[in-house]
């Protein structure tokens, strides 16, 4: 992933020269092929004329170091996945995929991390003790795969496709903020779906998809018929009990909303009002004076 932005330019390059290309482009891809699409948005090429970016990071820092941390499980799987990608086939590869918690664990268990990782992958994934020499993002090794400025260059319609258990969730409704506030005409899908399920369950996000492709890239002599939703847009599934049905608004987040503080409780409970401090003669046994201040979770 530090190449991908000069790859992308490199690939328009070669696009140029075949003859069967008619001089637009249309990108469609998921995950680090959504990343990809990025990469390439730093510096838009002309003959772009839609992107279609499912479940895809435009900062992969923030993926290495979600909220400051670094992410081991989700970094660690996956360097495990594409360490072997090319010495097997789909099927050992969703095995492989299918087997990795329990596969993960003595590596996961292991101090320091790094002696885990090196466990498990050997040499095979050099990558993961870069980025854990690297834990501030302000690092100029970090600048390759940071492709945020991409949000304020791009400006052909965009289709972005999120899920509410997808660990980039949080990146697609920037991504949507950020598009829809500059005026680009953007729709965004939000369902109930993980990262691994957009490729089997995201049924309705594809015909989306296709949709999108035919409006905005289809042929002069095939005009594109569909309609996939007013530009800037929302659509999302709303889960909980007596819900599950998809509701659409017009913008993100819903007019009306605002932002609520939680607080953790005990048993890992969240609720809207701080917990009340236990009297002392109510507990067994007395509690150290906190170190530090409470502290606030998003």
């Amino acid at each position: 992933m530090r190449n991908e932005i000069s790859d992308g330019h490199d690939t328009v390059a070669w696009l140029r020269e075949q003859s069967w290309f008619d001089g637009r482009l249309a990108t469609y891809g998921a995950s680090y092929l959504g990343f990809v699409q990025w990469a390439l948005a730093m510096d838009p090429p002309p003959e772009l004329v839609a992107a279609i970016v499912h479940v895809g990071p435009h900062d992969f820092s923030r993926v290495a170091y979600r909220n400051g941390v670094f992410d081991l499980y989700n970094s660690l799987s996956w360097s495990d996945l594409i360490a072997h990608q090319e010495n097997m086939g789909m099927l050992r590869g969703m095995v492989r995929t299918f087997t990795a918690e329990r596969r993960l664990r003595p590596a996961l268990d292991r101090l320091p991390v790094t002696a885990g990782a090196h466990d498990l992958l050997g040499d095979q994934a050099k990558w993961l003790d870069r980025w854990l020499e690297h834990p501030q993002l302000t690092d100029t090794f970090w600048a390759p795969l940071q492709c945020g400025a991409a949000l304020e260059r791009i400006a052909v319609p965009v289709l972005l496709v999120g899920g509410w258990q997808d660990l980039f969730i949080e990146q697609t409704l920037e991504q949507y903020r950020a598009l829809a506030g500059r005026g680009v005409p953007t729709r965004l899908i939000v369902g109930p779906w993980t990262h691994l399920d957009v490729a089997s369950k995201a049924g309705p996000a594809v015909v989306e998809s296709l949709t999108w492709l035919d409006r905005y890239a289809g042929t002069g002599r095939s005009p594109g018929t569909g309609e996939p939703g007013p530009e800037n847009s929302v659509r999302v599934w709303v889960g909980g009990e007596g819900a599950g049905q998809w509701r659409d608004t017009g913008g993100w987040p819903p007019s009306g909303t605002r932002p609520q503080r939680w607080h953790l409780g005990p048993r890992g409970a969240l609720g809207t009002r701080e917990p009340a401090a236990r009297p002392a003669s109510a507990m067994t046994r007395p509690i150290p004076p906190r170190p530090q201040a409470a502290r606030c979770y998003r």
